[in-house]
């Protein structure tokens, strides 16, 4: 949208669309990072987790709902990880898993910086090529389609390792339809605040650069699904994007992304934390 490849309505269109089929193509061919989420704690039983994983996702949807409203891009994925640590804290008699925490902060930072590198490279690519706003325009929306894929096998399949968690390790054939569809809703129900932010208070971005950062984000996001690693798909889309255009950046809305990037983790956890107490107590 930021870039005029596409209206509003029909970004948010195709965003959705292609966010129900992430998920289903992320189910049906690698499940394996739904399993690295499930392995990030053990709460003994499936029923013990109820509880504290009930905290974890409203701690989740309550940053996620303030950051919606102030227009703030911030990482669901650090929401969830945190939540989910925060949670466990509060409740106590839980196991981390040591590889799996490893790999997902090996992962966010990673994609982080993979995200901005390529967006860089392929930027500096097209810049050698004089190709059409037409034949831009075109791939651009070939390019936001791919990521918007990726974006629902990745953020899908997180939140289909959170149910693995409350489910014994079963993964039924309607959890991933039910997370795809919410997902798509979600996507269709808002995001102007988030992109007009992103996509044009924080970079002034053109048509090639705006292509250069789909293609960036997607194979950045396509190579830590297929290895099962879990990033955030919001940090790795607006790293890509200042990559693609890095010339043309604002500093001080960058900088305020990359503080609310850096508060999302312990702000979520300790949101959580209370929750876990609250329920408790009411229990």
């Amino acid at each position: 949208m930021a870039t005029g490849c596409l209206s509003l309505k029909k970004t948010r269109i195709l965003a959705g669309l292609f966010n129900l089929l992430g998920v289903a193509a992320g189910f049906a061919l690698y499940r394996g990072l739904a399993f690295t989420v499930e392995g990030l704690i053990s709460f003994g039983s499936p029923f013990d987790g109820n509880t504290p994983i009930a905290a974890a996702l409203g701690a989740v949807s309550i940053w996620a709902i303030c950051a919606w409203y102030f227009g703030i891009p911030t990482s669901e994925s650090h929401a969830l990880a945190s939540g989910l640590a925060g949670a466990a804290l509060a409740y106590g008699s839980v196991s981390f898993g040591k590889s799996e925490w490893i790999k997902l902060v090996l992962g966010l930072i990673c994609s982080v910086a993979l995200g901005y590198i390529l967006g860089c490279i392929v930027k500096f690519l097209l810049e050698k090529r004089n190709f059409s706003e037409g034949f831009y325009k075109n791939s651009q929306i070939f390019a936001a389609a791919a990521t918007a894929f990726m974006h629902g096998s990745q953020d899908g399949l997180k939140f289909l390792g959170v149910y693995l968690l409350i489910s014994g390790g079963e993964l039924p054939s309607y959890a991933p339809v039910i997370c795809g569809l919410l997902m798509a809703a979600g996507t269709l129900a808002g995001g102007r605040r988030i992109i007009e932010k992103v996509g044009i208070r924080m970079v002034s971005i053109k048509k090639y650069e705006g292509f250069a950062a789909d293609v960036a984000s997607s194979l950045t996001l396509f190579v830590f699904t297929l290895l099962g690693v879990p990033v955030s798909t919001t940090h790795t889309k607006t790293a890509a994007i200042m990559g693609g255009g890095h010339e043309g950046i604002n500093k001080k809305i960058a900088y305020s992304i990359v503080a609310a990037w850096v508060i999302t983790f312990p702000a979520c956890g300790v949101i959580s934390y209370i929750l876990t107490k609250i329920i408790l107590m009411i229990k």
